[in-house]
């Protein structure tokens, strides 16, 4: 196994004695089987993990203390695909994009 530290990111590498569908298999599915329970970051005791098996994807652990809470993450992406100017919207977006209001509305009961 290596592990590589630099300035923003860890990388460690393993070889694993199985094909690559089974080894992707089980280190996204499979998660769950193998991370040992109390390496998180939660305050609360770990009820699961869920990988997203894509480019990009992240790990989301549930704790506990919060099945019925989601994140929400908004990530506004390639505003220079925006030609000229896209710093302007970028500052927009930046100084504009407040949650709070949809958080109190998305908690309110479904009709």
């Amino acid at each position: 196994m290596t592990i590589q530290t630099q300035a923003t990111s860890v990388t460690t590498t393993i070889e694993v004695r199985a094909p690559i569908e089974h080894a992707f298999r089980v280190f996204t599915q499979g998660i769950g089987s193998w991370w040992n329970p109390g390496h998180h970051i939660l305050r609360a005791e770990l009820a699961e993990m869920v990988f997203e098996p894509r480019v990009g994807g992240h790990i989301i652990d549930r704790g506990t203390d919060g099945p019925d809470r989601t994140q929400v993450v908004l990530t506004h992406r390639h505003l220079d695909r925006h030609g000229d100017g896209w710093q302007s919207m970028r500052d927009a977006l930046g100084a504009g994009w407040d949650l709070t209001r949809y958080a109190d509305v998305a908690a309110q009961p479904a009709e």
